[in-house]
């Protein structure tokens, strides 16, 4: 029996051309942009999926997400067919864990505004011997013990950093070099924190996460790293903490305002408050899963989902919908 399987998108784009080259000769793939579910489709592969494409056809099984997390205005459509299941990729995320230690890193050592500085022949970073965080010996916590999580805490550890992780269900996790905690430890885990690194996705228990009460716990050495979702960290909390030096520094990927088209990519503010004014803040435009051949990795992955379920077993990716990741 041939599996058929719909891909939301552009039926000329180098995901759908590298996902029909992954796939074996008895799968049928559609690729529309704007499609009518039929009701041969068992699989439909899309972000954000109409209502009507979701309850168009009854033969629906899985949605697979092509990307990590899942939109929450996705999981409010679900409602209306709570027997599709669900799965995402991380194809992306060793090169978002990456990203993260990129960003840690020069905000840590100020290496941003050195560069701008010398660029214009000026080498007064050089005698500022007290700048930079060294971070062998410190500590981080990392909000989220995902894929994403797992790998940026795997790296502090071999930076002689000290790691611990927030994870929903700490007695889950098998045994691991990081220490693993709960909700309940968040606060005095902040109160300790170096670095703070969030991977977490947006769920509506993530939403507001680190707020100005805990941004207030934070010592003011803390370098926060974001690469998450920005409505994890409160904005202006954030904006305030770098601007009156509260916390050391940041670099941030994830944002609070994005184009609404192609025209707008070049005058969109990231946010309603100036972190571009913060010498101590560096910034990167929501890149941090972007890498040459990503595309290939995506298809990759996203044919495995597949196949995986064409053999009838639940791919290690599947969402629990009711926690919204």
């Amino acid at each position: 029996m041939k599996t058929n399987v719909l891909l939301m998108g552009d039926p000329k784009g180098a995901f759908a051309e590298q996902l029909r080259n992954s796939l074996p000769r008895d799968f049928i793939l559609t690729v529309e942009k704007n499609p009518v579910l039929n009701h041969q489709i068992s699989i439909l592969v899309a972000g954000r999926p109409t209502e009507q494409l979701l309850t168009a056809s009854p033969n629906l099984e899985w949605l697979i997400i092509p990307f990590a997390g899942v939109p929450r205005v996705t999981l409010e459509r679900l409602t209306l067919r709570p027997d599709i299941r669900v799965a995402n990729l991380h194809h992306n995320a060793a090169a978002t864990a990456e990203h993260a230690i990129g960003l840690l890193l020069a905000a840590a050592k100020g290496i941003v505004p050195a560069d701008r500085e010398l660029r214009q022949n000026n080498w007064q970073a050089r005698y500022k011997l007290d700048t930079g965080l060294q971070l062998a010996g410190r500590s981080a916590v990392v909000l989220g013990y995902g894929a994403i999580g797992q790998r940026v805490a795997r790296a502090l550890g071999a930076l002689d950093v000290q790691v611990s992780a927030l994870v929903r269900c700490p007695e889950r996790h098998q045994p691991s070099g990081e220490y693993l905690f709960g909700i309940e430890q968040l606060d005095a885990q902040l109160c300790n924190a170096d670095f703070l690194i969030n991977t977490l996705p947006e769920t509506l228990e993530t939403e507001g996460l680190i707020d100005a009460h805990r941004m207030s716990l934070l010592p003011r050495r803390t370098v926060l790293v974001n690469v998450g979702r920005a409505s994890a960290i409160a904005e202006e909390a954030l904006y305030e903490a770098l601007r009156d030096r509260r916390i050391s520094a940041a670099g941030i990927d994830v944002w609070y305002h994005y184009p609404e088209d192609e025209e707008s990519r070049t005058h969109t503010a990231p946010s309603s408050f100036p972190f571009g004014d913060l010498r101590n803040v560096v910034m990167s435009p929501h890149r941090a899963g972007h890498a040459a051949g990503i595309d290939a990795d995506r298809a990759h992955h996203c044919s495995q989902v597949i196949l995986t379920i064409a053999r009838g077993e639940v791919p290690i990716d599947v969402i629990d919908r009711g926690a919204g990741y």
